[in-house]
């Protein structure tokens, strides 16, 4: 997914389960986010049939956060295999 805000893109790269703020004039890397510890931990991690992907797809970005949206495709949590129900993730964002 691709945000725009204050004037940067912001870039979700579900391979690398990472979130990059980029300059769009000189697709200069600002700054990273790493969201693989919240992601691949037991607590949120979700069953995944195909691990090289992760199933964060959507993003937002405001003055003090970035918000991760998760599509799990109906596949069940890790640690509660009844519970399917997606997450909505409020992460502080690295540059502040």
């Amino acid at each position: 997914d691709l945000c725009w805000f204050d004037e940067d893109l912001w870039v979700l790269c579900r391979e690398s389960r990472r979130v990059l703020r980029v300059n769009p004039t000189t697709h200069a890397v600002r700054s990273e986010f790493d969201y693989a510890d919240i992601e691949l931990s037991r607590e949120h991690a979700y069953y995944n049939p195909y691990p090289g992907y992760g199933f964060y797809e959507g993003l937002s970005v405001d003055a003090e956060n970035i918000w991760l949206a998760v599509d799990n495709n109906n596949y069940p949590r890790i640690a509660d295999k009844n519970d399917r129900r997606p997450s909505l993730f409020r992460c502080r964002r690295p540059d502040k």
